[in-house]
């Protein structure tokens, strides 16, 4: 049995424009920030396997990655793929925010895994696929080609990202190589534990991270 993963990255080093950029298209669907809440397992699992579009807690991770890039992770965990208030992934939205391209990677038991891109024009790509259940090649409403179930850059320019994904490795080889080369300080926070851990109260948020809560305020 293989791991499960989601990531995002931003290629930006301005953390505060990123955690203003999450702040903005969050509230477009009904979310405001709040106080972080006493973690605990029931909470925990509810945010862990629950949708930010439904949920009344979501709960985001901010780090500075390397050369550039911003890592984020999410509780529910695929938070900013789903639709936003333009109906464009809320991963768009954020990118025309902080004015740079950004995408997540999400690895289902080591096997199936979804490349999101997107750049700050709204251009949204798709590629892969996933194995929750339903139509493995409808990803929170981005429609994957058929011709594209095997992850591949086709938004992204930067040379460090299309070439983990050009090499040809399993989805597991492919996020080692883009936290080894994108997460500098953060990379260790590209495996979902931390996240995870901290929303079951386990674990206290890591040093110098920006942890964002958001609690929903319209309906649902």
């Amino acid at each position: 049995m293989g791991f499960w993963k989601n990531t995002t990255w931003f290629a930006t080093d301005e953390v505060s424009a990123v955690c203003a950029g999450i702040t903005g298209a969050l509230h477009e669907i009904g979310l405001r920030p709040c106080s972080p809440p006493e973690f605990d397992q029931e909470l925990g699992d509810a945010l862990q396997y629950g949708r930010a579009t439904t949920s009344e807690l979501v709960v985001v991770l901010v780090a500075a990655g390397a050369d550039g890039w911003c890592l984020v992770k999410s509780a529910p965990l695929e938070t900013l793929a789903e639709a936003g208030s333009t109906g464009r992934p809320l991963l768009s939205e954020v990118s025309e925010r902080v004015d740079a391209e950004g995408f997540q990677h999400d690895i289902y038991d080591g096997d199936a895994s979804v490349l999101l891109e997107v750049l700050p024009d709204g251009s949204v790509s798709a590629s892969g696929y996933h194995s929750l259940g339903g139509d493995p090649l409808d990803f929170h409403g981005v429609r994957i080609s058929p011709d594209r179930f095997k992850t591949r850059c086709s938004l992204i320019e930067a040379p460090a990202v299309r070439s983990a994904f050009a090499r040809g490795g399993s989805p597991d080889d492919v996020a080692f190589m883009l936290a080894e080369r994108l997460g500098g300080p953060a990379a260790d926070l590209d495996d979902n534990l931390p996240i995870v851990e901290l929303v079951h109260g386990n674990i206290e948020a890591p040093e110098g991270v920006a942890v964002l809560c958001f609690e929903r305020t319209g309906p649902r």
